[in-house]
């Protein structure tokens, strides 16, 4: 037991290394990868804030109107009714919830900001849709670089451990062979 937690704790060490990831690298590989990224559903990518009052939703909204996404969160941001907030979140219809926010949803246009919704008791919501996508699409990087990114990491972690095991096998002239 001890043993295994060893080569566990280390493989996740060497796993941990860090990985330089520049614009370059995650572009050339989204466009290698392309098609691991389709649609795998309908999905949208928004902008989206929930507050525990309306009051603050229809301010917010407000400060919306007359400037951008990122000046509005930027000044209600540290408001206590913020519930919850995304910025540019790539979300599928099935992970939408709930179903009168994705039927509000589908019936904005892309950059439309929506009315303040009230989607449960004590939760008003305030939608901008940046981009429709159908099911089998491929969407553009700048709408999904964090699951890109999230994919570059773990096979260049797993090609570290394979290195790292390969090196421990010539160094020490491993040997397996099949027992009991």
């Amino acid at each position: 037991m001890k043993k295994e937690l060893a080569a566990a704790l280390l493989l996740d060490k060497v796993g941990k290394q860090k990985v330089n990831i520049s614009q370059s690298k995650l572009t050339t590989f989204f466009e290698a990868n392309k098609n691991d990224f389709k649609s795998l559903d309908d999905a949208i990518v928004a902008n989206y804030i929930k507050f525990s009052k309306e009051q603050s939703a229809i301010k917010f909204r407000n400060i919306l109107l007359n400037s951008n996404w990122k000046s509005a969160l930027e000044r209600m941001r540290t408001d206590s009714t913020v519930v919850n907030f995304k910025n540019q979140d790539y979300l599928y219809y099935s992970e939408i919830s709930p179903p009168i926010l994705l039927r509000y949803i589908k019936n904005l246009n892309p950059g439309e900001i929506g009315i303040v919704i009230k989607i449960k008791p004590n939760v008003f919501a305030v939608v901008q849709v940046k981009a429709f996508f159908k099911k089998g699409s491929i969407p553009k990087l700048s709408f999904i670089k964090k699951q890109v990114k999230e994919r570059y990491l773990m096979m260049r972690k797993k090609k570290l451990l394979q290195d790292y095991i390969n090196k421990l096998y010539s160094k020490y002239e491993v040997e397996i062979r099949k027992g009991n």
